[in-house]
C-alpha cells in the first residue's frame, strides 16, 4: 500500500516538474534516519508532493477520495507509457545528435549538431553551413560527418551518433570516419524519431536562416536552451521512475 502511494507521489511530482513547476532543493535530512542515500532524492520529491498537493495530503491522511485516486492512477499510467523525447547515453558515454536541411533550388545544405554527456549537459552545439550538394540524403550524410568531426576531442569516450535518417547513412558516416584509425574508442550509429532529435533540427534551421556557421562550446544557444533544460529534466524524471519501478517490482 505504501509503495503505491509513493509511486503515485513520484508520478504526480514528475508531472508537475514536466509542466515547468520548480521543485525546491531540500536538505538531505528529509530522508530521515535509516534511509538509503540512493533513495533520499526521490524521497524528497515525494515529501514535497505530499506537502504541497491537496491530493497528496489526503493520501497521507488516509482520506483519499475516488476522484483523486483515479486521477493519480491516470497520471502514473501516462508517465509510464510515455517515451522520452531524448534519452541520455550510458554512464561514461557521449551522445552526438545531428540533423540537416537541404534547399533544392540553391543546393545549399546545413547541419545542426549537439553533443551531450550522460547527465544531459551540453559539451558543444553548432549550426553549420555545409558545401553545396545534390540531395537531402547527401546533406544528411555530410551532417553526420560534421558531427563526428566536431566530437574528436571526446574520442576517448565511447559515443552514440543519433539522427533521424536511414540507418545506412549513419553507418556509412561511421565507417568513413575509420573509427579505429581516428582513435575513437567506440562509436555506434542510432536512428531515432524526428521529435527525439528536435534540438539538432533547430540548430540546422538556424544556419539556414542566418546563412552562417556558429559553434557554442559547453552550452546551447538561447533559442534552444529551454528545450535542452526540458529534455534534461525529463531524463532525470525517467531515471527516477525506472528506479522506483525496479524497487517495487517485487512488491
Amino acid at each position: 500500500m505504501a509503495s503505491r502511494f509513493l509511486l503515485r507521489g513520484v508520478a504526480s511530482a514528475a508531472a508537475r516538474s514536466a509542466r515547468g513547476h520548480r521543485l525546491p532543493v531540500l536538505s538531505g535530512a528529509v530522508a530521515g534516519p535509516g534511509t538509503s542515500r540512493s533513495i533520499a532524492p526521490a524521497a524528497q520529491v515525494f515529501r514535497h508532493y505530499a506537502s504541497s498537493s491537496p491530493s497528496g495530503t489526503a493520501e497521507l491522511n488516509g482520506n483519499k477520495g475516488a476522484r483523486d485516486n483515479e486521477a493519480n492512477s491516470a497520471t502514473w499510467s501516462k508517465i509510464l507509457s510515455t517515451t522520452p523525447k531524448w534519452a541520455p547515453p550510458p554512464s561514461g558515454w557521449i551522445k552526438i545528435n545531428v540533423a540537416a536541411t537541404f534547399t533544392p533550388e540553391t543546393r545549399q545544405a546545413t547541419a545542426g549538431v549537439v553533443i551531450r554527456d550522460e547527465h544531459g549537459a551540453v559539451l558543444l552545439s553548432a549550426s553549420k553551413l555545409l558545401r553545396r550538394c545534390s540531395s537531402s540524403e547527401k546533406a544528411a550524410w555530410m551532417a553526420c560527418d560534421a558531427g563526428l568531426q566536431m566530437s574528436r576531442q571526446w574520442k576517448q569516450s565511447p559515443a552514440i551518433l543519433e539522427s533521424d535518417y536511414g540507418d545506412n547513412i549513419g553507418i556509412g558516416a561511421v565507417n568513413r570516419e575509420r573509427m579505429k584509425d581516428e582513435g575513437f574508442r567506440e562509436l555506434r550509429p542510432l536512428k531515432v524519431r524526428r521529435d527525439q532529435n528536435s534540438i539538432a533540427h533547430e540548430l540546422a534551421q538556424h544556419a539556414r536562416r542566418e546563412k552562417t556557421s556558429t559553434v557554442w562550446r559547453n552550452k546551447a544557444p538561447s533559442f534552444v536552451e529551454h528545450q535542452v533544460l526540458a529534455e534534461r529534466r525529463v531524463a532525470k524524471i525517467g531515471s527516477m521512475i525506472n528506479f522506483f519501478k525496479s524497487l517495487f517490482s517485487k512488491g
